[in-house]
């Protein structure tokens, strides 16, 4: 039937806390028949995936969606039990929310117990559930709507009665009320849902429905495709899974299917027993026992409403009259030490500080080994401790501790109640601060400060381990420190050989992933579950950044049956979804730096004189609190981030909508420092050259699209300093970044006018003189189309009158020349920083043509006028090559002192611009030498021969 639209609002006001974490259910009935379904599943070749505790009891996806609630009782059933009614409101709550679904939905409803004699419709609707006749299915609609008006009203006169309510959230309510009526009274929406609902009471006693379902179990588990494995181990290994999987902080991953069976199953009976969750099946079998033993005294003190788990309590109490607390409160991970390496001085190190010291940190970044050496140090250490207890707090410290199952079963606390969470905390704390003798708390993968930490840390008889990251104060810290190199050779030849492998390729991966023992376990499983990588294959996808290829989609099998490629790996284990956005944004920010040679005073500068207070504290501060929680490094003034860490950050901002939008201002700032740097200061430019380097090859182009522009723009003006320091094999970049600008930008956007120009000085470097004729030419074309361009027009005409220099094609020059002057009268221009150059270009052809006092004369005056403009817009780089020309029509001109005293002058200016650029003092040096062999003056040569000597040093 056509489903009406269900807005949004009120499907949030009917939705109902199906999450079955937070409370005891008497989960026992429920996980067998999860094992039940899992092994028909299983069995039958069904791949569809069986949820637990997730909207319901059981769901099943598949060709159909199935909700399944099951109850456990000794008492009968009929529509006026409130569990009826619960799970009448419940299934009409998920009925709505998947209303527009595709795939078709059904609802059971399974028990143990029985429809009482006197309930005669709901005996009806069971009866003809598969064909059933009108007259039922009208009576049923009527009484199910009443049940779920009155389960509704009920919920919002609650609402109502709240002193705290305002008039807008009264009216919302009534209003929401009066939606939900008018669904009730559609009549056809009713009885279609009444259709979806499937009743199965199987009508015996709690202890023979027990003892059925094992049964069925055991059936299935003699199968011959069990090849006759130990029954026992398989269902202990099923219930262990599905209890481990039920505890998941993520919904989506509480479910089981045939594949997880298929990789369990995979094991040997030794390796499978690892799985088995001893505390938990212990539990379980002692239940069971009990129930089936003591039925009778069950029915009489509980009469089917007290869960199983508190039974357990007061049988417990009955035989000893004190709650027994097992030595290990929570199940201990599962560690195979034969395949932990180097770690041996680490665990005494961790026992000698635990003598000292009640609280220990172990310190280091994700994937060196931190929860390996804890697992570790329990298992050499457990008889040391009257009890243990081990929590991943990786959803949260308060959030596990009041949730944890084992927990709460061990401690004998009451069930939670979502409206006591607050309270629970220190009911828990209350509770191991009633517990005597020497005791160890782990608490693993502590990676955000809880205030909460402080209480855990005043309990009376515990000593405490702490796997972190985070830098904690007044810790005792152990930090995990690198293995050596052997040591990390040994890890990867666990799980791959190796064999064509040298030392030297090792040495290279080891270098890059900074010999972290997570990377290097999944680069050699990687290589090992592929046909055709190798260490070289891998070691230059890490370097390109390119973990994303498809050809690294290698499934990486973990011990609970899933399978994540090497990225997702190690994107889930370097998760930055819990930092804040600012801290987030700081993050993405270093790690597109270089990872080496980052300097504080670098990172204020970058964002300008203006803004230098506000950048000093705003970096200060973000670097502090990253460095705190282990996220950044820093020694001194000096700034460094985990490669590894580094590059999780960039393949995470990769996937994301709008990938590194967040730093166009940060880009922005850098072009300003470079393009300031390379019209004033070289040196200056040099100092952020690295950073653009970075930032150019982290954002490579896939992931340009959102600040395309002006990363083009930043990559000009990294290239541009290239063209300054004469650097070789360079046309090929700008070849590239032409092709991309000529691609992305309009035919006369100035950027691609500018581009043009630099592209042509590079081609004039490499004696490609017509191609950059063609690149000047355009972009002289384009510039002349934007007068807030002017200067840098004059400067395009000068590099096409200079290429006419170079190729003795004088009218040419005279016509480019006659040009430029006519633009400086048309615009009234004449104090720019082009100037200067223009007029060393005049000179310049004077001195092609042989006119050495023209030439003498015009270079004087390129350096009056150079040294006329203000200092902000003056780069010294141009005054040392007026100079050295200067100095070349000297000597050529007859006048050697002249020549000599010019070529100091440039030598010196040279030196005042700090740069060590290979190329640049060659000119000069040549020069003095020319004017000493001239004069032959032997002693000033060889003083030359040493000085050129010692720069090249």
């Amino acid at each position: 039937m056509p489903y009406p639209i269900i807005k949004a609002d009120l499907l949030k006001f009917i939705k109902i806390n199906r999450d079955a974490i937070a409370t005891n259910r008497g989960f026992y009935y429920q996980y067998l028949h999860v094992v039940l379904k899992w092994l028909h599943h299983y069995l039958n070749s069904i791949e569809d995936d069986i949820k637990t505790e997730v909207e319901d009891d059981i769901t099943e996806i598949g060709d159909q969606l199935v909700f399944t609630q099951i109850k456990c009782y000794s008492s009968v059933f009929s529509f006026k039990s409130p569990e009826i009614k619960k799970s009448i409101f419940n299934f009409f709550s998920l009925y709505l929310e998947h209303s527009n679904s595709a795939t078709p939905v059904l609802f059971q409803f399974i028990t143990n117990t029985k429809i009482s004699e006197s309930e005669q419709l709901l005996q009806r609707w069971v009866t003809e559930q598969e064909n059933i006749e009108e007259e039922t299915l009208q009576q049923c609609g009527t009484l199910v709507s009443e049940i779920l008006f009155s389960q509704i009203n009920s919920k919002t006169q609650k609402s109502l009665a709240k002193k705290t309510i305002s008039d807008d959230q009264k009216k919302a309510l009534e209003n929401n009320l009066s939606l939900f009526q008018s669904l009730l009274d559609d009549q056809n929406l009713i009885c279609d849902f009444v259709t979806k609902i499937k009743w199965d009471f199987k009508e015996v006693p709690t202890e023979e429905a027990i003892d059925q379902i094992i049964v069925d179990i055991n059936n299935y588990l003699d199968h011959p495709i069990f090849e006759k494995r130990p029954k026992k181990i398989l269902f202990d290994v099923l219930l262990s899974e599905i209890y481990r999987i039920s505890q998941l902080p993520d919904p989506n991953k509480r479910k089981v299917n045939k594949r997880i069976l298929d990789g369990l199953l995979k094991s040997n009976d030794d390796e499978m027993v690892h799985y088995i969750d001893l505390r938990f099946a212990q539990l379980f079998h002692s239940r069971v026992d009990n129930l089936e033993k003591d039925v009778s005294v069950i029915k009489e003190k509980v009469d089917g409403l007290i869960d199983i788990q508190k039974l357990h309590g007061e049988k417990l109490e009955e035989i000893s009259g004190k709650k027994l607390i097992p030595q290990l409160i929570t199940t201990i991970p599962f560690i195979n030490s034969s395949m932990i390496i180097g770690r041996e001085t680490l665990i005494a190190d961790l026992q000698d500080l635990l003598n000292d010291n009640k609280h220990v940190s172990v310190n280091g970044n994700g994937g060196m080994g931190k929860s390996s050496l804890l697992k570790l140090y329990v298992s050499k250490y457990v008889q040391d401790y009257d009890h243990i207890i081990w929590i991943n707090v990786e959803t949260g410290l308060v959030s596990t501790l009041n949730f944890h199952e084992q927990l709460a079963v061990n401690l004998d606390l009451p069930a939670l109640n979502p409206d006591e969470f607050s309270a629970r905390f220190g009911l828990i704390i209350n509770k191991l601060n009633q517990i005597s003798g020497n005791n160890l708390l782990i608490v693993d993968s502590y990676d955000s400060t809880e205030a909460e930490m402080a209480d855990l840390q005043c309990l009376a008889n515990w000593k405490m381990i702490i796997g972190t990251r985070l830098r904690l104060e007044n810790v005792k810290t152990l930090t995990i420190k690198k293995l050596s190199f052997e040591e990390s050779k040994a890890i990867y030849r666990n799980f791959e050989d190796g064999a064509d492998s040298t030392d030297e390729q090792f040495k290279s991966l080891f270098k890059y992933v900074e010999y972290n023992t997570l990377v290097i376990g999944l680069v050699a499983k990687t290589i090992k579950y592929s046909f055709d990588l190798t260490l070289d294959i891998m070691l230059d996808h890490f370097e390109q950044l390119s973990l994303d290829d498809d050809n690294l989609n290698i499934d990486i099998p973990n011990d609970g049956g899933q399978s994540l490629n090497i990225l997702k790996i190690l994107n889930q284990t370097f998760n930055l979804s819990k930092i804040e956005p600012a801290e987030a944004y700081y993050l993405t920010f270093f790690a597109m730096l270089p990872l080496e040679d980052v300097q504080f005073n670098d990172l204020v500068d970058w964002f300008g004189e203006e803004h230098k207070s506000e950048s000093r504290t705003n970096l200060t501060n973000a670097i502090n609190r990253l460095h705190a929680k282990g996220l950044i490094e820093r020694e001194g003034t000096q700034i460094t981030m985990h490669k590894v860490l580094r590059d999780s950050i960039i393949y995470q901002e990769r996937t994301k909508e709008l990938p590194f939008l967040n730093q166009l201002n940060n880009v922005w700032c850098l072009l300003k420092v470079l393009k300031k740097g390379a019209d004033q200061d070289l040196s200056f430019a040099l100092r952020f050259l690295k950073f653009g380097e970075a930032i150019l090859n982290v954002i490579d182009e896939p992931y340009r699209r959102t600040i395309y522009q002006p990363l083009l723009q930043l990559e000009n003006e990294v290239l541009n300093i290239y063209n300054w320091l004469g650097k070789d094999h360079i046309t090929d970049k700008w070849t590239s970044l032409f092709e991309r600008a000529e691609n992305h930008l309009e035919p006369t956007d100035p950027l691609l006018g500018l581009i043009a120009n630099n592209y042509g000085i590079a081609l004039a470097a490499d004696g490609h003189m017509d191609q950059a004729f063609e690149h000047f030419e355009q972009s002289v074309s384009i510039l002349s189309l934007h007068e807030e361009h002017l200067p840098k027009l004059f400067i395009s005409i000068c590099n096409l009158c200079n290429l006419f220099i170079q190729q003795r094609k004088m009218d040419r020059f005279t016509e480019c020349f006659e040009n430029l002057e006519h633009l400086r009268q048309k615009y009234n221009i004449y104090d720019d920083f082009s100037m200067s150059i223009q007029c060393q270009v005049l000179a310049l052809a004077n001195y092609e043509v042989l006119n050495f006092p023209e030439a003498i004369k015009l270079f004087k005056l390129a350096i009056t006028l150079h040294n006329e403009l203000p200092e902000e817009n003056r780069n010294d780089a141009f005054l040392m090559h007026y100079y050295t020309k200067l100095g070349e029509a000297f000597c050529f001109n007859g006048e050697l002192e002249n020549a000599h005293v010019a070529a100091l002058i440039a030598l010196n200016i040279f030196f005042d611009l700090n740069v060590r650029i290979l190329g640049y003092p060659h000119p000069i040096f040549n020069l003095m030498y020319t004017v000493a062999h001239t004069q032959d003056d032997q002693e000033l040569m060889e003083k030359i021969k040493k000085m050129k000597e010692k720069y090249n040093d």
